[in-house]
């Protein structure tokens, strides 16, 4: 089975690869700060 690489996706498909990786990458961002925001409360809660 053949792969196709980025460049080789049609320039609309490429558009939408960008925005999905935008999007994970805003998720990812966003998780993150809400899981350092939990356990800082997890930390004050617990002393």
């Amino acid at each position: 089975m053949e792969t196709n690489t980025f460049d080789q996706l049609p320039p609309d498909w490429q558009e939408e690869v960008r925005k999905l990786r935008s999007q994970a990458a805003n998720y990812r961002t966003q998780r993150n700060q809400l899981r350092s925001e939990l356990e800082a409360l997890r930390t004050s809660a617990g002393k």
